[in-house]
């Protein structure tokens, strides 16, 4: 008993003695510094969770864009960095409008082309996201003491980490699609570069085939004054007359045609420089087809040596195709999260309780799902299919772009024969009449009407000539066109590539040989 006494007596006094706790305790305190530690490491893993790689960049992924649409290196970062809204300070408006300043315009106020550059913003923000893990889940329940003194608490926190084996297919996928659109973009600016020199050759055409249909049009009423006053003078004939009012009323409606077709053309010139709303008090700096096709760089390309070169300047130049083999590489990494996802879901915690008699404790928490009623075979299978599809979709889009360009080429060559036919064949040989009737009429041999009647038939060929060069320079932009490519279907399956690629804007017309009209 008195051994007992003594025992707790030296207790009492080892717990009210503070030095005894510091001469037997000589351990270094290393709590500090393992929590110190400890959170830097988290910090470090919150850091390093949270930041993301932006991607492939427009410059990157399409290099050489500049020199493609015949500009300097940078006009496209820079025309891409102004407003949408704020027209280019390229063009007031009034000042006569030429081919480098509508093409800068385009660039900066296509309403098109300015969406597809947004769209690849918010494609670039979905793929920064996939990057980024899920967040953790945070749980807390607390009791109210009715008959107790304790409040019950209970505390957890999850994380989910299966997307650690799924992040790779996650990201891939994201990334494939923002690079197919990076390719898609670019084939659309190719594609409304092409436009806008395909108006603008319109327009410079139009203006070129008006200034001559209204020269006919004074050609006719001449030789109509001429006939009517032959007749009255009782040397004509009615049915010359006829013929020449009927030839009059032609030429006025060639002049309203003319006049049409210039509204056309301008109109969809301002379209493609995103200017729809502006005035039609301008004109173009080039008033011809032959001077707007040199201000717009327009020359023939070369015809390739055979098949083997031809397919290969196709798949070097055709943007699109690397967008469907972007997007090849998106399903498969869909086909990877299809079968990643089979697996079953895991969650992995811990927490922290406070039961209703005070005592604590912390727990540990594996939470997963179990795949007994769906393995996810279907949506694999599906993943599968539409993997096949999309290589279904490179190939048919990679024939058409053979076929295109084949047809392209073809046309160019069709539009280079009928300008030389029609200058060399019809022309020269028409002027040469034309100076052996002047000779005859200076001679006093035949009436100056016939020579004016021969300037009528002169006006008819010069028009055909216009035209002739303006398909001429189209036939060379469809095959700009066809190279360029255009911005694929909605990305999903079952859904096959456009038949063409006809870029931002209308497209421009089928080259087609342009009928010679009959003369007398």
């Amino acid at each position: 008993m008195q051994s007992m006494e003594s025992v707790m007596e030296f207790k009492e006094r080892t717990r009210c003695t503070l030095g005894i706790h510091r001469a037997a305790d000589t351990r270094p305190h290393r709590k500090p510094a393992l929590i110190r530690t400890a959170a830097s490491m988290c910090c470090i893993a919150v850091v390093t969770a949270c930041s993301t790689d932006p991607g492939p960049t427009f410059a990157d992924t399409a290099p050489a864009l500049d020199t493609r649409i015949q500009q300097t290196d940078g006009t496209i970062n820079d025309a891409l960095e102004s407003p949408w809204a704020t027209p280019s300070d390229a063009w007031d408006g009034t000042a006569p409008l030429s081919a480098e300043a509508a093409v800068r315009c385009a660039i900066t106020n296509n309403r098109q082309l300015r969406r597809i550059f947004a769209e690849l913003d918010r494609r670039r923000a979905i793929m920064r996201d996939s990057q980024l893990p899920p967040n953790p889940t945070l749980s807390m329940a607390i009791g109210a003491p009715l008959s107790m003194g304790t409040m019950p608490i209970l505390a957890m926190l999850g994380q989910q980490v299966d997307w650690l084996w799924k992040r790779d297919a996650i990201v891939g996928d994201a990334n494939s699609q923002l690079r197919a659109l990076i390719f898609e973009s670019a084939a659309t600016l190719v594609a409304t570069v092409v436009e806008v020199r395909t108006a603008y050759m319109e327009t410079a055409s139009s203006i070129e085939v008006a200034g001559l249909a209204q020269r006919d049009a004074a050609v006719a009423a001449r030789i109509l004054a001429s006939d009517e006053a032959s007749f009255a003078s009782g040397e004509g004939r009615r049915a010359i007359v006829n013929q020449a009012r009927m030839n009059a009323a032609e030429a006025q409606n060639r002049v309203m045609e003319a006049t049409m077709t210039l509204v056309t053309a301008k109109t969809r010139l301002l379209e493609a420089i995103g200017r729809g709303d502006q005035s039609m008090d301008w004109t173009v700096a080039d008033q011809t087809a032959t001077a707007a096709r040199q201000a717009c760089g327009i020359e023939p390309p070369a015809q390739p040596d055979d098949d083997a070169a031809l397919r290969e300047l196709v798949r070097s130049r055709r943007l699109d195709l690397r967008a469907a083999a972007a997007r090849v590489d998106g399903m498969e990494s869909r086909v990877s999260l299809a079968m990643a996802n089979r697996w079953p879901s895991l969650m992995l915690g811990g927490g922290w309780e406070q039961d209703m008699e005070g005592d604590q404790a912390v727990m540990f928490t594996v939470e997963s799902s179990i795949p007994l009623f769906n393995q996810g075979n279907f949506r694999l299978d599906a993943a599968i299919v539409d993997l096949e599809i999309a290589r279904i979709d490179e190939d048919r889009l990679w024939q058409r772009a053979v076929i295109d360009t084949r047809r392209a080429l073809t046309a160019v060559s069709a539009a280079e024969h009928h300008t030389v036919t029609l200058r060399d064949g019809i022309l020269r040989n028409f002027a040469a009449n034309k100076e052996i009737l002047g000779n005859s009429v200076t001679a006093g041999e035949r009436p100056a009407v016939e020579l004016w009647r021969s300037e009528h038939q002169e006006n008819h060929v010069r028009i055909q000539i216009a035209r002739a060069e303006r398909d001429r320079a189209l036939a060379v932009l469809s095959f700009e066109r066809a190279l360029a490519g255009a911005r694929l279907p909605s990305y999903g399956p079952s859904v096959m590539p456009a038949a063409t690629g006809m870029g931002s804007g209308s497209a421009a017309p089928d080259f087609e040989f342009t009928a010679l009209e009959t003369m007398e």
